[in-house]
C-alpha cells in the first residue's frame, strides 16, 4: 500500500516518456553479496546516472545476492527485482519500482481517461515515525501539483480537502525525515489512517527518489512560518551544549549577532516581544550561563514551529513572534536509554511506553553541570568572559577570576517530563513538566595592575539565583470527522535571587568594607488556559477559541538596598478569537481572523486585533505568493535595568494606566516562495509599525531632566512609535547527503521618543546587514558542519565627555554627557563556527562522540561599550567615567559523548 500510493503519484505526474536507450542500455557491473535493495539502487544509480524512485520503508528488509559483468540495465534490473516480486516502470528519466501485482492496475489508472474528474475529496490521518511511532507535528501536507495544502497540528493530526483531480498526488513532508508521495486515487475518501514516514539518518544517504529532497528547515504553508528540528542540525553545539534558540538563530530575521539565548530578537524587536511556549505554558526563563546557551534541553525537544510576525488569531500578547516548542512523546514501541557527557554537564534520557498496547508513553530528560567540581577550560573562558562585565575596575574586561583565595561556584541544571495516553485515535492526552536552575556564588577581588582610575581595590561578592519552572496539561478529542475540541492548561513560575555586594579597601582598617550593595527579588506567575473547537465544511476549516491568562509580577528588595518599596502587580488577559482557514479554488487558500482582548488594568479594556494571511500556488507548485496583514497587542514587558555602579538585573512589568502603555504593531508581509529541483527560494518583505514602545534610559538618564514629573517617565521609562522596514531571503539546497543554505536580512528598525523631542533612535539589538551560511554533510559514520555569521554592528549611545552645571551656591556641578542615544555603530561582528561528529556502534548500544569549536578564528567582537564610574576622591566631582569594550566569547572547543541503548 505505501508503493501504490507512491508510484501512483509518480506515474500520473510525469509525462509517459521513457529513458533515453543509451541509459537502458548502460552496461553494469557489479558483484552483490547479501546487499540491501536500497543500496544496490543507489550503486546502478552511479554506474548509469539514472534515478530511482521507491519506497524505501517497503524494499528496507530486502537483500540482493547477484553478479554482473557488463550487462545492460534493465536485463539486470529485471533479475534483480524478480527476487521480490517487483517490477519497474521508465517515466521521465525515472526508473520506478513497482510491486508485480500493482503495476497493471497503477498503468491502467493513470490512462484511463483523457480528461480527469474534478471533485471535491476529504483526505485525513494522522503522521508518526516509523522508528518510534511518536507523531510527528507540522508537517507539511500538499497536493503535488499545486502545493496547496495544510500542516499536521501539534498532535500530527490533519485533515485537508482537495478540489482536484484524483490524478494527482499528495506529498507528506516532514524536517529529518524522507519525504511521502501518495496517489490520491490509492486512497478511500474520509478515511482516517495512518502515515509513517522514515528517518533522514536512517535511510536517506543510501537512496535517491525524484522527489523534494531531505531539508533542515521547513518553510510552512503560511507567511513567515518556518520549522525546525534542533536535533538534526550537526553545528548545534557550538557553545559546548546542545541548543534549541541558537539552532533558531540560524534563520534569516532572526538575530544572531546577540550570542545569547535569552530570547529571539525577531525583526527588529526586542527578545520580550516574542512568545516562546513549551507545550501550552509560557517560558519566561531561557537560559543557562548568563544566555550563553538556552535551558530547553535539546534532548526533550521533538520540533519547533517559528512565526515572525504573521501571527494567526490563535496566538497573541507578543508582537514579534511565537516560538512554540513542541516537547518528545517518547518512544512508543520500545524503552531506550540515552546518556551525554558534555564540556559542561551531564545528563541523561530514559523514554519508553508505558503499557503494551502501544497507547501510552513517556520520556523523563535531565542534565546537571559539574562546574563547580571540575573548571574545564570551556567553563573558565566562557565564566570570564560573561563575569568580567560585572567587575567595575576593569579597564581591558579581561580578568581571571579563577586561581585566586576563592573560585567562583557555579552550576546549573534541568529537567524534563512528558507522559502521552491514547485511548484511541480519537483522542490524546498529553502531560508536560520542566524545571531550571541556576545558581552562582563568587567573592572575586580586583588588585591587578589592569584597574581603571580608582584609589582603592574592589571586591565583588555576588549570590544569585534563577529559576523557571511549569506544567502544561493538553486534552484533546474528535467527536465526528468535522468536529474536533481541545483544552489546553498551563502554569509557568520564573523567580530570580540576585545579592550583590562591592567592597571597597579600606587602608586604615586594611580590610574592605561595604559601599554598593544590592538585594533584589523578582518574580513571574503565568496561568494560562484556553478552549479550542476546530469544526471543518466542505472548504472551510473554522477555528475558535477562548483564552484566559493571569499574570502576576513582583519585585522585592532587600532592607539596605537602595531601593525599598516593593513592586506588585496581578493583571488577567480574557481573549476571544476565531480564524477560518479557506480554499478557493485550486490554488488560493486565505486564512482570515479576528482576536479581541479584554485587559483588566487599563482603561481601555477591549483590545480588537486583525489578521489576514494569504497564499497563491501555480499549476506546477514551484512558485506561490504569499501576504499578511496584522495587528497584535503585548500587555506584559521585560525592563532591562542599567546603572553606572550595579550590574541590576531585568525584570517584568505589566502595561497600566500612567506607568507603562500597551504595546501594538500592524504588520504586513508580502513574498514568495520558489521551488527548483534541489533549490528553494523563501523570499519576504516586511513593514511594521510598533507603536507606545518604551526602552529604559538607565546610564543615559541625564535625558530625564526634561521629563514631566506627573508621568511614568520619571521611572526612566520613555515611549515612542517605532518603524521596521526590512526583507529576509533563504535559499535552500538539498541534495542526498549535503545539505546547504544561506541567509540574509536587511532591516532598518528605529523608534521615534516624544520625550526626546521625537528624535529618531535606532534599536539597538539591530544589524542593518545579516549574512549566515551555513552547510552539512553526513556520511555513513561521520557528520562535519561549518557556519559563518556576519552582522554589519549594531548602534550604542556613545561618550562624549562631561559639561559643568553652575549651581546657586556658585559651585560646579559635573555632568556625564553622551550622543543622540544608538548614533554610533559597534565595529561589524563575524565568527565561524565547525562542528564534526563520529558515529558508531558498541555492543547493543549506539554511540556518538561531537567535537566542535565556536569562533574558529578568535575573533574579538564586541558585544557593547560600557560606561563605569570611578570615584578618586570624596567630592561630588571626585570621578571619571570611563569607556570600556565588553567582549564576546572568542575561540571556545568542545567535545562531548552520547550512548543510546
Amino acid at each position: 500500500m505505501h508503493l501504490m500510493r507512491l508510484l501512483g503519484s509518480i506515474l500520473l505526474l510525469m509525462a509517459n516518456c521513457s529513458l533515453e536507450a543509451q541509459q537502458m542500455t548502460c552496461k553494469v557491473s557489479a558483484t552483490y553479496v547479501d546487499l540491501p535493495l536500497n543500496l544496490v539502487f543507489n550503486d546502478l544509480s552511479n554506474q548509469c546516472e539514472v534515478q530511482f524512485a521507491y519506497d524505501s520503508y517497503a524494499v528496507r528488509s530486502a537483500k540482493i545476492t547477484a553478479t554482473f559483468e557488463n550487462v545492460a540495465l534493465n536485463l539486470a534490473l529485471e533479475k534483480i527485482l524478480s527476487q521480490h516480486q517487483l517490477s519497474f516502470k521508465e517515466i521521465s528519466k525515472t526508473i520506478v519500482i513497482i510491486p508485480e501485482q500493482e503495476f497493471e492496475t497503477i498503468a491502467k489508472d493513470s490512462t484511463a481517461t483523457a480528461v480527469p474528474a474534478v471533485e471535491q475529496f476529504l483526505i485525513r490521518g494522522e503522521i508518526r515515525s516509523a522508528e518510534t511511532n511518536e507523531i510527528l507535528p507540522f508537517a507539511n501536507v500538499q497536493l503535488y501539483t499545486t502545493s496547496q495544502g495544510t500542516t499536521s497540528n501539534s498532535d500530527g493530526k490533519f485533515a485537508f480537502t482537495i478540489e482536484n483531480t484524483k490524478n494527482d498526488s499528495i506529498e507528506i513532508s516532514y524536517i529529518g525525515f524522507e519525504p511521502l508521495l501518495i496517489a490520491v486515487s490509492a486512497i478511500k475518501e474520509n478515511t482516517y489512517r495512518k502515515y509513517y514516514l522514515e528517518e533522514r539518518k536512517s535511510y536517506l544517504p543510501s537512496i535517491i527518489i525524484d522527489a523534494e529532497r531531505i531539508k533542515l528547515i521547513q518553510i510552512g504553508p503560511k507567511p513567515s512560518q518556518l520549522i525546525l528540528d534542533p536535533n538534526n542540525l550537526a553545528i548545534a553545539q557550538g557553545t559546548g551544549e546542545p541548543d534549541v534558540m541558537r539552532a533558531a538563530q540560524l534563520l534569516p530575521g532572526i538575530s544572531a549577532t546577540q550570542e545569547s539565548s535569552s530570547g529571539l530578537f525577531i525583526r527588529g524587536s526586542a527578545s520580550d516581544q516574542t512568545l516562546i511556549t513549551l507545550d501550552g505554558f509560557t517560558l519566561y526563563h531561557l537560559d543557562h550561563f548568563f544566555g550563553t546557551f538556552t535551558a530547553l534541553n535539546t534532548n526533550a525537544v521533538k520540533t519547533m514551529r517559528l512565526m515572525k510576525g504573521s501571527l494567526e488569531a490563535e496566538y497573541g500578547n507578543r508582537i514579534a513572534g511565537v516560538a512554540e516548542v513542541i516537547g518528545k512523546e517518547g518512544n512508543l514501541k520500545k524503552k531506550s536509554a540515552q546518556i551525554d557527557i558534555g564540556a559542561l554537564s551531564i545528563g541523561g534520557v530514559l523514554e519508553g511506553p508505558l503499557d503494551k498496547k502501544g497507547k501510552a508513553s513517556f520520556i523523563l530528560t535531565g542534565r546537571r553541570a559539574y562546574t563547580d567540581l571540575v573548571f574545564s577550560p570551556t567553563y573558565k573562558g566562557i565564566f570570564n568572559t560573561t563575569y568580567n562585565a560585572a567587575i567595575t575596575t576593569s579597564a581591558s574586561g579581561n580578568e581571571q577570576t579563577f586561581g585566586g583565595a576563592q573560585d567562583p561556584q557555579f552550576y546549573f541544571g534541568d529537567a524534563n517530563v512528558k507522559l502521552t495516553y491514547r485511548p484511541n485515535d480519537k483522542t490524546i492526552f498529553n502531560l508536560s513538566g520542566y524545571t531550571g536552575k541556576d545558581h552562582l556564588f563568587i567573592s572575586y577581588a580586583d588588585t591587578s595592575d589592569d584597574e581603571v582610575i580608582n584609589l582603592t581595590d574592589k571586591k565583588y561578592l555576588d549570590e544569585s539565583t534563577w529559576q523557571n519552572a511549569g506544567v502544561g496539561a493538553r486534552w484533546n478529542t474528535e467527536w465526528t470527522s468535522k468536529l474536533s475540541t481541545e483544552l489546553q492548561a498551563g502554569c509557568s513560575v520564573f523567580k530570580t535571587n540576585f545579592f550583590t555586594r562591592d567592597s571597597t579597601f579600606s587602608p586604615l582598617s586594611q580590610t574592605f568594607e561595604a559601599s554598593d550593595f544590592n538585594n533584589e527579588q523578582t518574580s513571574v506567575n503565568d496561568f494560562n488556559l484556553k478552549l479550542l473547537s476546530f469544526y471543518r465544511t466542505k472548504n472551510h476549516l473554522t477555528k475558535t477559541g477562548i483564552q484566559l491568562n493571569n499574570i502576576t509580577t513582583e519585585r522585592a528588595f532587600g532592607e539596605n538596598s537602595p531601593l525599598n518599596s516593593a513592586q506588585s502587580q496581578s493583571g488577567t488577559i480574557t481573549s476571544f478569537f476565531i480564524q477560518d482557514e479557506w480554499k478557493i479554488g485550486k490554488h488560493w487558500t486565505l486564512y482570515p481572523g479576528i482576536r479581541v482582548s479584554i485587559y483588566n488594568l487599563t482603561n481601555v479594556k477591549a483590545y480588537p486585533e486583525q489578521r489576514i494571511n494569504l497564499m497563491r500556488s501555480n499549476m506546477k507548485g514551484t512558485f506561490t505568493w504569499k501576504f499578511s496583514v496584522s495587528r497584535v497587542h503585548q500587555f506584559i514587558h521585560r525592563i532591562r535595568s542599567q546603572s553606572l555602579y550595579l550590574n541590576n538585573p531585568d525584570y517584568w512589568k505589566l502595561s497600566k494606566d500612567n506607568e507603562l502603555p500597551v504595546k501594538n504593531s500592524d504588520q504586513f508581509v508580502a513574498g514568495f516562495i520558489f521551488k527548483k529541483k534541489n533549490f528553494t527560494l523563501d523570499a519576504e518583505a516586511y513593514a511594521k509599525t510598533v507603536n507606545r514602545n518604551s526602552t529604559y534610559l538607565g546610564v543615559y538618564n541625564g535625558y530625564s531632566q526634561t521629563f514631566a514629573t506627573d508621568t511614568f517617565n520619571t521611572q526612566g521609562l520613555i515611549v515612542g512609535n517605532g518603524t521596521a522596514l526590512g526583507a529576509d531571503f533563504l535559499l535552500q539546497y538539498d541534495e542526498g547527503r549535503h545539505h546547504a543554505w544561506a541567509g540574509y536580512s536587511i532591516l532598518e528598525a528605529q523608534t521615534r521618543y516624544e520625550e526626546l523631542d521625537n528624535e529618531i533612535v535606532p534599536e539597538s539589538f539591530a544589524d542593518l546587514h545579516e549574512f549566515k551560511i551555513y552547510y552539512e554533510v553526513e556520511t555513513k559514520r561521520w557528520d562535519f558542519s561549518l557556519l559563518w555569521v556576519y552582522g554589519s554592528g549594531k548602534p550604542y549611545t556613545p561618550y562624549l565627555g562631561n559639561y559643568y552645571v553652575d549651581l546657586l551656591n556658585g559651585e560646579q556641578r559635573k555632568i556625564p554627557m553622551y550622543g543622540d542615544l544608538n548614533s554610533a555603530q559597534l565595529p561589524a561582528y563575524h565568527r565561524l563556527d565547525a562542528g564534526l561528529s563520529y558515529s558508531f556502534v558498541l555492543g547493543d548500544a549506539r554511540g556518538k562522540i561531537a567535537l566542535s569549536c565556536y569562533n574558529i578564528y578568535n575573533q574579538r567582537n564586541v558585544r557593547d561599550r560600557q560606561y563605569l564610574i570611578q570615584r578618586f576622591g570624596n567630592e561630588p566631582n571626585d570621578y571619571n567615567v570611563v569607556q570600556r569594550e565588553v567582549y564576546m566569547l572568542g575561540v571556545l572547543p568542545s567535545l562531548s559523548i552520547q550512548f543510546k541503548f
